[in-house]
């Protein structure tokens, strides 16, 4: 009875065992050459076509630029081609929206800024 059992589980290995073994290597190695194609942006953000990453770098060149100065006024904003209001930046940059009155106040801005990301 205990050869019997031996057998049958030397079977077991040999039929479901190695299969499992092959099909677990396929697919390590099926994604292993697979990453390898994926393209990564400046900020290490990922995308799997250099399309995509090629269109999200210009749209964070455009971002940043409303972003990068510290000292940022009106005049360096007309300089930057931009066609926000420098207090919707300002507000957007750091005081922030603080009432429904003044979200209802640069609603065109959000849209240029929904444009502008889409």
């Amino acid at each position: 009875m205990f050869n019997l059992l031996s057998i049958i589980s030397q079977f077991n290995f040999l039929w479901i065992g190695i299969p499992c073994i092959f099909l677990f290597i396929f697919v390590i190695l099926f994604l292993l050459l697979n990453s390898k194609n994926v393209k990564k942006a400046s900020d290490g953000t990922v995308f799997s076509t250099e399309e995509e990453k090629i269109k999200y770098e210009k749209l964070l060149e455009k971002v940043n630029q409303i972003f990068k100065s510290i000292d940022l006024d009106s005049k360096s904003i007309e300089s930057m081609g931009i066609d926000f209001e420098f207090d919707f930046i300002d507000k957007l940059r750091g005081k922030g929206f603080s009432d429904a009155q003044t979200l209802l106040k640069y609603r065109y801005q959000f849209k240029l800024l929904n444009e502008l990301l889409d």
